[in-house]
């Protein structure tokens, strides 16, 4: 597979590549027929590309991962002994 030759291709502000296998990769912010044709101009086969859609818990996860709305707080506890 030629997949660093298609990520150099693919470079732009707005693109995100993010590798998982050797053969395989996730790129954002490119529709899959603007990967297709960009791969084609460059005579890169390309056997699968697959759209993935982010659920909307997972949206929402990124949006608010470094929000937290609850705190848990810690209680010393004390053992008492009678006397």
């Amino acid at each position: 597979m030629r997949l660093p030759e298609l990520i150099d291709a693919l470079k732009a502000p707005t693109v995100t590549v993010k590798s998982i296998e050797p053969s395989l990769a996730e790129i954002g912010g490119l529709t899959a027929e603007q990967i297709g044709d960009a791969a084609a101009a460059h005579s890169i086969a390309v056997h699968e590309l697959t759209p993935v859609q982010a659920s909307l818990e997972e949206a929402f996860m990124e949006l608010t991962q470094g929000a937290v709305q609850f705190h848990a707080s810690t209680t010393q506890e004390t053992e008492v002994t009678p006397a």
